[in-house]
């Protein structure tokens, strides 16, 4: 994905050769993004000719369906990378992400490289990332239709099945395996938090009864690559008509707050928009209004009352406002949308009517 974005990038700022590295063994999301590829080992891209992915014998095979060159290191990682990057003295400057890049890995790359000039490409990564191509949103929506249908077979099965959902962490393990079913991955990890365990934003499912009462369930599915993010509330029981109440006020901020999403919107000045629209319940709106969403599931842009960015065509983030009221119940709502033609268009389909649920 844009690579010849990225070089035009490393040109104006001096750089020979791009190294990206994973040597974690974890997804490294710029090597993720510029080659398919999320395995161990490293990818140079020189500012002119092709990049070489150099990996180990056990990681060619899966190295091999990116298209890129493959090159695999038979004794020394770091001899291999070398050789690509070029000799002291005869090329400028080494990209790399610091970023991404432990301290520890930092260091042991100084000493196997000596003699060069690292400089940090991230925030042009960051950039290249902010809006997605024809093919990514391909893959992206795709992949959101994908998560749509879990969550919607979730709810059908609680509706006829509600004797196989005794605990917060069914609910979770059910969407687990059907996300795994679909030949997926989670993009982070499953919260469905009942009863006053909602007003936790970031909670934690446990092996515990459903609480009566709302219920927040956040999900998202890794797609060959890219990342998906939604959050629907549901109540278990009857609702009194304060908590009815709640519900539609935060169901009417998310859907006001959409609607002014156009090229050039500063994304503060649409934070600060749906907390007016909260009115007296901003004060228990705690956290940013959204994200971006990529191969990430939390990349730019930031929508938070201090970011300095602004909504650009190709953009795909989220809007997921909440209120929660500390020790008695939380509410949150989200989709992901992308930017298109100066228009929201929705990525995530599921209705956002409240549904309840017999306990």
């Amino acid at each position: 994905m844009k690579l010849k974005e990225l070089q035009q990038g490393m040109k104006k700022k001096g750089i020979a050769s791009t190294l990206l590295l994973n040597l974690d063994e974890q997804v490294y999301p710029n090597l993720a993004y510029f080659c398919s590829y999320q395995g161990f080992g490293a990818m140079v891209i020189p500012l002119q000719g092709r990049p070489v992915l150099i990996v180990p014998k056990m990681e060619e095979a899966r190295a091999q369906e990116t298209g890129y060159r493959v090159e695999v290191y038979k004794t020394s990682f770091f001899d291999t990378v070398k050789k690509h990057l070029g000799k002291p003295g005869e090329h400028g400057k080494i990209g790399i992400d610091q970023s991404a890049v432990s301290l520890a890995n930092y260091k042991l790359l100084k000493k196997r490289i000596p003699s060069r000039q690292f400089s940090d490409i991230s925030s042009l990564c960051s950039q290249l990332r902010l809006t997605k191509t024809p093919n990514e949103l391909s893959v992206m929506k795709k992949a959101f239709f994908i998560a749509d249908s879990i969550v919607e077979e979730c709810f059908l099965s609680l509706r006829s099945s509600p004797h196989l959902f005794r605990t917060e962490h069914d609910i979770a393990l059910f969407l687990e395996k059907k996300t795994l079913d679909h030949g997926c991955s989670l993009s982070f990890p499953v919260i469905v938090g009942s009863g006053k365990a909602s007003s936790v934003p970031h909670y934690e499912p446990l092996p515990k009864k459903i609480a009566k009462g709302f219920c927040v369930i956040d999900f998202g599915i890794r797609y060959k690559g890219y990342c998906t993010d939604m959050t629907r509330t549901i109540y278990f029981g009857k609702p009194s008509r304060k908590e009815r109440d709640h519900y539609l006020l935060l169901q009417h901020a998310q859907q006001q707050t959409i609607a002014k999403v156009s090229e050039g919107r500063s994304c503060a000045e649409l934070h600060l928009f749906c907390e007016k629209l909260l009115g007296k319940l901003k004060p228990y709106f705690i956290h940013s209004l959204g994200h971006g969403v990529g191969v990430q599931v939390h990349e730019a842009p930031s929508l938070s009352p201090k970011s300095k960015e602004k909504l650009r065509e190709g953009m795909v983030f989220t809007i997921e406002p909440g209120i929660y009221f500390p020790n008695r119940y939380g509410i949150r709502i989200e989709d992901t949308l992308i930017l298109q033609n100066n228009k929201p268009v929705m990525l995530t389909s599921l209705p956002k009517d409240l549904l309840t649920f017999c306990l």
